[in-house]
């Protein structure tokens, strides 16, 4: 399965790539560590190595997005030097950091996140 993973135009983001590899299912599994289907194999080192060198790839996908919003948020206060951030000039940015409020409000924000949000200069948990 690691080698149908090269085929021309695969995106990870669907079921069923451009090739007609079912290729969501099969790295979901991988990701929660489970063995997939072809001959119940696990993933080899070599397969590990060839899946972590792909471009987007990621063993923890919302762990990433997270990091990369994180990031995004950390860029926004250091070039705007504010905690005000605009929902008509960042829209998806906005969403998150209301989102992270809203998941802190009802504890349901990790003890680490709410560490690294709040090492941030400008953040606040105002609504």
């Amino acid at each position: 399965m690691i080698e149908k993973i090269r085929c021309k135009s695969y995106s990870l983001r669907f079921n069923i790539s451009p090739c007609g590899y079912k290729l969501g299912d099969w790295v979901a599994n991988l990701r929660r560590g489970r063995e997939y289907q072809v001959g119940k194999n696990t993933v080899t080192i070599e397969q590990k190595k060839i899946l972590e060198a792909l471009p987007g790839w990621s063993w923890s996908p919302f762990e990433s997005a997270w990091n990369i919003m994180f990031s995004n948020l950390k860029e926004y206060f250091a070039s705007n030097n504010t905690s005000k951030i605009s929902k008509k000039d960042n829209p998806k940015l906005y969403t998150w950091c209301r989102n992270q409020k809203k998941y802190y409000s009802k504890d349901k924000l990790s003890e680490y996140r709410i560490k690294k949000l709040e090492s941030l200069n400008h953040w606040n948990w105002e609504l």
